[in-house]
């Protein structure tokens, strides 16, 4: 139990794991990411690697924030509504769970983007 009680409700500012289907592999693959290293990295834009993993560690747990940067903070402790866009922070190294269209690859399934934890800053903007 945390601050946000025992109930099944998802609130923002809450920690969570994020697995995969229990059917897609023998063990549970939950999404972690490890913390940016010069051997561990996303291929191709370099950043903090964001992948499934297997052995259980606080690389895996994330933390649920609000779009909007204005109204964040007052948002902590309130149920995340169904279908609302959402941020997921890394809760070890404060990195947002990201995606850039430029950084794509082709594979069996179509093109797909890359997937790392990396925070995107424009001018005054996250």
């Amino acid at each position: 139990m945390d601050i946000f009680g025992a109930d099944e409700i998802i609130r923002y500012g809450q920690k969570v794991r994020i697995s995969a289907n229990p059917y897609l592999y023998k063990k549970e693959l939950v999404l972690g990411s490890t913390p940016l290293h010069p051997s561990c990295h996303s291929d191709k834009s370099h950043n903090q690697e964001a992948s499934m993993h297997t052995q259980e560690s606080y690389n895996m747990v994330w933390i649920i924030d609000a779009i909007d940067p204005n109204d964040r903070f007052e948002r902590q402790g309130e149920p995340v509504k169904a279908g609302e866009k959402i941020l997921l922070r890394h809760a070890q190294t404060i990195q947002y769970l990201a995606s850039d269209p430029s950084k794509t690859f082709k594979n069996d399934f179509g093109t797909e983007c890359e997937v790392s934890a990396h925070s995107f800053h424009t001018i005054n903007k996250t």
